[in-house]
């Protein structure tokens, strides 16, 4: 969710109201929003995009004047590419592709997209796996999520995905992602430039490699980077890691 207006917020989720179906098909996932005031009230219920992967996970951020929502679309010949649509002015667009990565799969990879924003420039990081090539990419768009330009790698050659991003400051985004190792995975960072140049990967962490270890995420304060995440062994629990941004190159 994120603010909207003075008075309400906007919420976007995704909505299996049309995947129970009479009969042996199973429907299909849709990425719906509402806005909630600050007394409860709630708004018109939208449908943003009526067919998506059923479980990825989706992202709103606010620009200088419009919403910016991504999320794993998912066509009828079940390419599962990143779409974005935008509220302006009260009204949502129509779904716009962040990049042809032609990415072919017949499930949900669980794999969702992160966004971050400062004023009108716009980043987006991700997973696919096109011919089961396996990447984390991150685009950058300096009109408010109507256009992102050419994708830049992020990882380091065997990504689990799992990605996340914050800016730093005007000039520079960092991607957080994880990473296979051949003792099991690391959580792993790098900056990105809205130039497209990248930084040295940056391992934050040692983890295990199953669902147990969940979505890293980061933040941003004051003068530090947090990376948090979930440590899934017998004594672990969830780990936070602190990072001065002056060690961030």
């Amino acid at each position: 969710m994120a603010p909207s207006g003075d008075d309400d917020v906007t919420l976007i989720w995704l909505d299996g109201r049309g995947t129970q179906e009479e009969g042996s098909h199973q429907g299909e996932m849709s990425l719906r929003s509402t806005t909630v005031a600050t007394d409860g009230t709630l708004g018109e219920d939208v449908l943003l995009d009526g067919r998506t992967c059923d479980c990825c996970q989706t992202s709103l951020v606010q620009t200088t004047d419009a919403l910016v929502a991504a999320y794993r679309d998912r066509s009828h010949q079940e390419i599962r590419d990143i779409s974005v649509v935008r509220l302006v002015e009260g009204t949502w667009s129509e779904p716009t592709e962040v990049h042809d990565d032609g990415f072919h799969y017949p499930g949900c990879p669980v794999n969702g997209p992160q966004l971050a924003t400062r004023g009108d420039t716009v980043m987006v990081a991700w997973f696919t796996a096109p011919n089961e090539q396996r990447s984390v990419k991150a685009a950058i768009s300096f009109d408010g999520g109507v256009s992102f330009g050419d994708p830049v790698r992020i990882d380091d050659g065997q990504p689990l995905g799992r990605a996340d991003v914050e800016f730093l400051d005007d000039s520079r985004a960092v991607v957080s992602w994880l990473e296979r190792t051949p003792a099991a995975a690391e959580v792993r960072i790098r900056t990105l430039g809205i130039g497209g140049s990248t930084g040295r990967s940056i391992t934050i962490a040692e983890t295990e490699d199953s669902r147990a270890t969940g979505f890293p995420r980061i933040a941003v304060v004051e003068e530090k980077l947090f990376v948090t995440w979930t440590d899934p062994t017998e004594d672990g629990g969830i780990r936070v890691v602190s990072v001065p941004l002056r060690e961030l190159r």
